[in-house]
């Protein structure tokens, strides 16, 4: 009794690590194929807080503005340029996507996903 006892403990351990060395392969295989905005030749640092990388503009995708009123000052904006966030733009499919679609490498990029 004891030795099937054991035969299934091992059988078992071995199950588990050959399931945990499969997800540390689908981990680094994941990891490895992330894309990010900041290594895309598209990638802009927002002006307002250009150390975030957060917060970055993707020019790929502009606003325009045609002819509209600032909701803080009043003023009014004739034809100007704006870029959307990165961020809104990595979350809606018809933009880029979580996959990334629309990215294309930096030239200087020496990241791992070039």
């Amino acid at each position: 009794m004891y030795k099937k006892y054991l035969e299934f403990n091992i059988k078992i351990s071995l199950y588990a690590h050959i399931m945990n060395l499969f997800f540390l392969f689908f981990t680094i295989v994941t990891t490895e194929s992330l894309i990010f905005c900041s290594n895309c030749k598209f990638y802009r640092p927002w002006i307002e807080w250009p150390a975030d990388k957060t917060m970055g503009k993707c020019i790929y995708f502009p606003i325009v503005y045609k002819e509209s009123y600032n909701l803080i000052s009043g003023e009014l904006i004739e034809g100007s340029n704006d870029y959307e966030f990165c961020g809104k733009a990595r979350i809606y499919e018809n933009l880029c996507g979580k996959s990334g679609k629309c990215y294309v490498p930096k030239k200087n990029n020496t990241s791992l996903h070039t």
